[in-house]
C-alpha cells in the first residue's frame, strides 16, 4: 500500500524516476558486457589471457577450458545470452512498474477495486477468498486484495492492460488509438515468452499472437541491440504515458505539477509514436 505521509501522485513521479533510472542500467548493464567480452575474446585469441577456470556443479576439482571453449563462450554470451537476459530484465521491470503504479492507485482509490471484479480469472477466486478470510483487519484486506488483483490483471493478451484498460485506470482510447505502437509492444512480450519458455524458437503462440511476423515456425529469435534499444525505449514511452495519463485523468493534476522527467518523457512518446 502506498505510504499515508506522501500523496500518492508524488510517489508515482518518484517510481516512475527510478524505472527510468533501473531500465536504462540494464542497458548500459547489456553494453557493459558487450563491450568487454569483445575485449577479452581479442586477449584469449591473442593468449594473453588466461583460459576459463571454474568449479563444475557436480565436482570440487577446477575444470579448465580449452581455447576454443573460452572463445565459443565468449560468443554464447554476446550473441545469445546477454541479450536475452537483458530483454527478459527490461519487461520483468515494465511489468513490475505497471503493478506498482496500480497499486498506488488501488491504495488511495479503493473503490477502484469494485469495477474490477470481472477481471477476476478463476484461479485467482480462492486466492482473493482466503485472502478476505485470514485478514486481520480492513487494511490488509485491502493490501491482500490488491495483491492479488494485479497478479491478475498480467494474465492473457498483454494489449488489454491498454487497450481495454484492464485496470481501470482511466486511459479511456489513448493507447487504442495506437495500434502500431501496441503492435509492437505485443511483439515484445510475446519475443520475450518464446524465450523464456520455448528456447527461443519460434511457435505457434507467437505466430497467432503477431499477425504481421516474417518469421517462421521453429525459427531461432534474435535480439539485436537496435532491437532490444528499441524495445527499452518503448518500456520508458509506455511507463511515463501511463503515468501521466493517472496523474491527469484520476489524481487531476495538470502538467504543471508533474515532475520534469514524467513530462520530458511523455513528450517523447508522444513525438516518436504518433502512429
Amino acid at each position: 500500500m502506498a505510504d499515508d505521509k506522501v500523496p500518492g501522485y508524488k510517489i508515482i513521479s518518484t517510481r516512475y524516476k527510478n524505472f527510468k533510472k533501473q531500465i536504462r542500467s540494464i542497458w548500459e548493464s547489456y553494453n557493459l558486457v558487450n563491450f568487454y567480452s569483445d575485449l577479452v575474446h581479442s586477449q584469449v585469441t591473442k593468449n594473453s589471457m588466461p583460459l576459463l577456470s571454474f568449479e563444475p556443479l557436480k565436482s570440487d576439482q577446477i575444470k579448465t577450458h580449452d581455447k576454443v571453449n573460452t572463445l565459443n563462450l565468449l560468443l554464447r554470451l554476446r550473441s545469445k545470452e546477454n541479450p536475452r537476459r537483458a530483454l527478459i530484465e527490461s519487461v520483468s521491470a515494465f511489468e513490475d512498474f505497471l503493478g506498482q503504479l496500480v497499486g498506488f492507485v488501488y491504495a488511495e482509490f479503493p473503490g477502484k477495486l469494485l469495477s474490477n471484479v470481472e477481471n477476476i480469472v478463476p484461479e485467482n477466486q480462492e486466492n482473493l477468498l482466503r485472502a478476505i478470510i485470514y485478514s486481520t483487519d480492513r487494511e490488509e484486506i485491502l493490501t491482500r486484495i490488491v495483491d492479488e488483483r494485479i497478479r491478475s490483471l498480467f494474465y492473457g493478451n498483454p494489449l488489454s492492460f491498454f487497450t481495454k484498460d484492464k485496470a481501470k485506470l482511466e486511459f479511456g482510447d489513448y493507447f487504442r488509438t495506437r495500434p502500431n505502437t501496441m503492435a509492437k509492444y505485443q511483439e515484445i512480450t510475446s519475443r520475450r515468452n518464446i524465450v523464456i519458455h520455448n528456447g527461443g524458437r519460434v511457435d505457434r503462440k507467437y505466430l497467432h499472437e503477431v499477425k504481421d511476423s516474417d518469421l517462421k515456425l521453429g525459427q531461432v529469435i534474435s535480439v539485436t541491440p537496435d532491437y532490444l534499444r528499441s524495445a527499452i525505449t518503448l518500456f520508458e514511452g509506455l511507463a511515463g504515458a501511463s503515468a501521466t495519463l493517472v496523474l491527469g485523468r484520476i489524481y487531476k493534476l495538470d502538467g504543471s505539477k508533474h515532475s520534469n522527467t514524467m513530462k520530458l518523457s511523455f513528450r517523447a512518446f508522444e513525438r516518436v509514436y504518433k502512429d
